[in-house]
């Protein structure tokens, strides 16, 4: 995962081409292949899907900081009715 933004000097999680892509790359045309059920959220951005063996990568960003990104996916992932085993912010 990327950080991405934040204006500062130091790495945010990564500095490779391939990982700012997600950052900076022109929202998908079709749809994200996700598992059934997964919630639209309208502050998700995704950007990139690739296949790495039988799992489907897609990349993408968050319009907010981090602990909104953490409450929104919390929350919605819990409403579409996915068990979240362990959380951190």
């Amino acid at each position: 995962m990327v950080g991405c933004g934040g204006g500062g000097d130091k790495d945010e999680g990564g500095s490779s081409e391939a990982a700012q892509a997600a950052c900076t790359g022109s929202e998908l045309t079709e749809a994200p292949e996700l598992p059934t059920g997964w919630p639209d959220m309208a502050e998700v951005t995704f950007t990139q899907q690739s296949k790495q063996g039988p799992t489907n990568v897609v990349e993408g960003y968050f319009d907010g900081d981090i602990k909104a990104a953490h409450d929104d996916f919390k929350r919605e992932m819990q409403a579409a009715g996915f068990t979240i085993l362990f959380d951190e912010l």
